[in-house]
């Protein structure tokens, strides 16, 4: 009953906005997507702060496709791949090729099977962790940039993690989350 309950408070919030596009669009958050998110949440202590971070990101870094790379720029090799952009050598999914071969973008290919967007949000949540560790007040600072750091992108993130997060706490579904 939690994980369901996380899963349609998670599919009743608000759409995230797309920062990088003139006009503002939704990023489409499936039902798939929310029950990949709150199952991984599920296995940490703060299950609600975890959904909502691994949403947020999911959101901007990829639009939760879990077959994404980037962070290539000047390099032409992907530095961050998948749903939440983990380092690559990190990201379920994907394996190092050279650019000639078929299926290789940015020096990764992706080999996804039923599974895989499960185990890239517990490698995201493993950085979140992280993060906690580092920057309490500011995880997804530290998760955007890998420092304790305000940007641009992170600073924007961010809002959209405490509007989740009060959407959340406003809900009478969030009761039925506690053990």
């Amino acid at each position: 009953m939690q994980i369901v309950a996380l899963i349609k408070l998670l599919l009743a919030l608000a759409p995230i906005l797309d920062y990088e596009r003139p006009v503002r669009q939704p990023i489409p958050r499936s039902e798939k997507v929310a029950t990949v998110i709150a199952t991984a949440a599920f296995e940490t202590d703060d299950p609600v702060h975890y959904a909502v971070w691994l949403d947020v990101l999911g959101a901007h870094e990829s639009g939760y496709n879990p077959s994404l790379s980037g962070d290539h720029t000047g390099t032409g090799v992907s530095r961050s791949c998948g749903t939440w952009q983990t380092p690559c050598e990190r990201t379920p999914g994907f394996a190092r090729c050279e650019e000639n071969e078929e299926g290789c973008h940015w020096g990764w290919a992706f080999h996804g099977t039923r599974t895989t967007a499960l185990e890239q949000a517990r490698v995201a949540i493993s950085v979140l962790r992280t993060s906690v560790g580092n920057c309490p007040e500011h995880v997804i600072w530290r998760y955007a940039s890998g420092q304790c750091a305000q940007t641009r992108t992170a600073a924007l993130y961010e809002v959209d993690v405490n509007a989740e997060l009060a959407q959340m706490t406003s809900s009478e579904e969030t009761a039925l989350l506690s053990p």
